[in-house]
């Protein structure tokens, strides 16, 4: 007992050090070409957040790579904005700020940092819970650069470094609501046509816990799409809706779908507008 006792406590003095250490190292700081780390996340003042927008490749390994590439296609001129998090934040880990990497429209762009700076560090001093690839959110904005009720971003996937090139099985849209939304829907339409390709049913929305809009978009034609998330069930309001998307194309509307749309009485908890959110993207067929 007293072997175990004097054990622990030589580790405990090993360790210490090197975790107290690494507390600094491992705050939200500029590494160079992008800004890393522990820190507490920004205040969102949406009703809807989107946490990530991936492109899926199949199952992510547990071990953590000694670097991560983030690979995107820039399918439309513009500013390029890369926000990467925790989907369900649990160690406040975020990545951001990121420099220019001399990014091409129309070709797959890249960026690629090493895990030891601070996911690695991170990961020891959490090793009972440690972060995988698959619990990081990506969200590789165009503009607007900032969180919005329409958003224009580029799907991208995250792997390890090295890897060969995937193929894209389908896209994850992973969003927050502030409130509570009882009759949730996941639309997908097609700018070029204006038909919806894709429209599921969501389960009831709790506030703050993540949930996911999936599309495998099978043999989908290259062009721009926009996802939206909508607060109704009910059909012809879909319909309605699914046409006011394609309608307004890069135009601001008069008046947006959360104005337009009446809604029955809610009760206290839900909430009480059609609360819509709106996803532009260019999905590349392979």
């Amino acid at each position: 007992m007293h072997k175990i006792t004097r054990l622990t406590l030589v580790l405990s003095l090993l360790l210490t050090p090197k975790l107290s250490l690494w507390a600094g190292e491992i705050e939200y700081a500029d590494r160079g070409s992008y800004w890393e780390g522990v820190r507490a996340q920004p205040a969102n003042s949406f009703g809807v957040e989107l946490l990530s927008a991936i492109a899926v490749v199949g199952p992510s390994s547990e071990d953590f790579p000694a670097a991560l590439t983030l690979r995107f296609f820039l399918g439309a001129p513009g500013s390029v904005a890369i926000t990467v998090r925790e989907v369900n934040n649990r160690h406040y880990y975020w990545l951001d700020q990121v420099q220019s990497q001399g990014w091409r429209q129309y070709e797959w762009n890249e960026f690629t940092w090493p895990s030891k700076g601070v996911l690695q560090p991170l990961n020891f001093q959490n090793h009972l819970d440690p972060i995988r690839i698959y619990d990081l959110g990506v969200v590789v904005r165009l503009g607007p650069l900032e969180p919005s009720f329409e958003e224009h971003v580029a799907p991208a996937f995250i792997h390890a470094a090295g890897q060969s090139f995937p193929k894209i099985a389908a896209y994850v849209f992973t969003f927050k609501v502030a409130k509570t939304v009882s009759t949730p829907r996941c639309l997908v339409v097609d700018e070029a046509s204006g038909k919806t390709v894709y429209s599921q049913p969501l389960a009831r929305l709790q506030p703050g816990v993540p949930f996911a809009c999936t599309w495998p978009f099978n043999a989908a034609p290259t062009g721009t799409y926009r996802l939206a998330v909508l607060s109704t069930a009910d059909e012809a309001m879909v319909d309605q809706l699914a046409g006011r998307l394609t309608g307004e194309g890069d135009q601001p509307a008069e008046k947006s779908p959360r104005e337009e749309v009446e809604t029955k009485t809610p009760t206290p908890d839900i909430e009480p507008e059609p609360a819509i959110v709106t996803v532009r993207f260019h999905h590349l067929s392979q």
